[in-house]
């Protein structure tokens, strides 16, 4: 009799803690799957901040680009004109010159 009380207990008290363990089992697997769409969520998150800075980071490279062709174009069209302005100089100079030097030997 004593023994087959021993077995009974023995059995409530496995069933007691096989409950208890599939209880924590349960808290365990919903907290894991609710931490997983988080970090799912999160990583979706970041992935789009990431590709809003690509394009970002992209448009304010093309303006860059465009801002460096710009400059390079109006520094050679000023160029171009300083040095046009320096060769028409030059010539004026030198007419003036041949001119001078045509009346000194007459």
């Amino acid at each position: 009799m004593k023994s087959m009380q021993l077995f009974s207990q023995s059995n409530r008290l496995i069933n007691t803690l096989q409950t208890e363990f599939d209880e924590k089992v349960n808290i365990l697997q919903k907290f894991v799957k609710t931490e997983h769409s988080t970090l799912v969520n999160k990583s979706q998150e970041i992935k789009q901040e990431i590709m809003s800075i690509k394009t970002q980071t992209d448009l304010f490279d093309k303006k860059i680009e465009t801002i460096a062709h710009e400059n390079q174009t109006l520094i050679s069209t000023r160029l171009g004109s300083f040095t046009n302005e320096i060769d028409q100089r030059i010539k004026e100079v030198d007419e003036t010159m041949v001119s001078k030097t045509f009346k000194i030997r007459e």
